[in-house]
């Protein structure tokens, strides 16, 4: 979580995330006997299996801050009901807990329906001629928007086919009732201003316990999980290779050349839970190759197969070779329980390693 594109491949040894909640008509949010919910997502990793119990930790530390005004996109007051996940730079994080105003690119995550509806804007009334308040581009927005207003009339089945033009969703295809959850997870500018006179941490922060599917010892002193199985539904063992496959073209001064790609090594990374195999059906519905920008920002998906440039006789180019520079997979999955139960459908893009580009006089 907290990553617009994954990369399966990096490791940290402690990862952050800030989860921002409104205190509820000006009540103390902190205090004792009350309960506090908090909802992350988490890979499937079978090494946890071999982790020692007392080796790794989930933890929250409560901590409360008068943030006085939230700015999104740096221009207009919005609301966060979410999570702040990895940010672009970790003085986000480091701004947020010393200073009264911090100001910062980071990824939104568990973002739903309403925190979408309730920032739309109208065009005139920003400078950058965005329609929302996220500082997203207008194109993702009103995709994600559109998708979500439809959803509530439509066919909840086509979501999936039809999903935003962005990178990472989860939602629950339910088709008796409202409101449909959704999970959504994009970028965005973020500005805090608070003051520091105001902010504290609860007493007995961190609350911390021992991480489902390692082998709690029977002894272990602590909070010990009610459900001690591997967490997470699938995940990758390592980062996927993209490799071109380039196609010849015979014309009458040399040769066109078409580009198509090999993704059969996402199929090869993929794992999923046993846990949730044993209990429900897992399908990957739709794996789409993305281009992106060197920022990571979404272009367009790739197409099957291409036209790339021209060479002549000798298979030298003649033009500029055109491929892309930045891809992605975005993969779509869902997961219907055996219960009967409405599925789930989960939207994730994962970083690539790209095989060259190769041309026969290259060899």
């Amino acid at each position: 979580m907290g990553k617009e594109i994954i990369d399966p491949e990096e490791r940290y040894a402690t990862t952050d995330y800030i989860q921002i909640q409104g205190s509820p008509d000006n009540i103390s949010p902190m205090a004792a006997n009350k309960w506090y919910m908090m909802q992350y997502e988490l890979a499937y990793d079978p090494d946890i299996t071999s982790i020692p119990y007392d080796q790794v930790q989930l933890a929250w530390y409560l901590n409360y801050c008068n943030v006085q005004t939230i700015k999104l996109g740096g221009t207009q007051e919005g609301r966060i009901n979410g999570t702040i996940g990895a940010a672009s730079s970790t003085t986000f994080y480091d701004e947020f807990k010393t200073a009264a105003k911090s100001t910062g690119t980071a990824v939104l995550t568990g973002i739903g329906k309403n925190f979408i509806t309730e920032n739309a804007r109208d065009e005139t009334t920003d400078s950058l001629g965005r329609n929302n308040n996220i500082g997203l581009p207008n194109y993702i927005y009103s995709s994600i928007s559109n998708t979500i207003n439809s959803a509530l009339s439509g066919s909840l089945d086509e979501i999936p086919q039809a999903l935003f033009k962005g990178f990472n969703a989860i939602f629950g295809l339910n088709k008796t009732t409202q409101p449909i959850p959704i999970n959504l997870t994009f970028k965005s500018q973020i500005e805090l201003n608070g003051d520091l006179s105001d902010r504290g941490s609860f007493p007995s922060s961190p609350s911390s316990f021992w991480l489902p599917g390692t082998d709690i010892a029977s002894d272990a002193v602590g909070y010990i999980p009610l459900y001690n199985k591997p967490l997470g539904v699938l995940g990758l063992d390592g980062r996927p290779k993209v490799s071109p496959m380039v196609i010849y073209q015979r014309v009458s001064d040399g040769y066109k050349l078409f580009v198509t790609y090999k993704t059969n090594t996402f199929r090869q990374r993929l794992q999923y839970n046993p846990e949730v195999e044993a209990i429900a059906d897992i399908q990957l519905t739709k794996l789409e190759l993305i281009e992106t920008d060197f920022q990571g920002r979404f272009t367009q998906v790739c197409p099957n197969r291409f036209f790339a440039g021209t060479l002549d006789t000798n298979y030298n180019p003649t033009s500029s070779i055109d491929v892309p520079e930045y891809l992605a997979f975005r993969a779509t999955f869902k997961i219907t329980p055996n219960n009967g139960d409405e599925p789930t459908v989960i939207i994730k893009t994962f970083k690539t390693d790209q095989d060259p580009l190769p041309l026969k006089n290259a060899q």
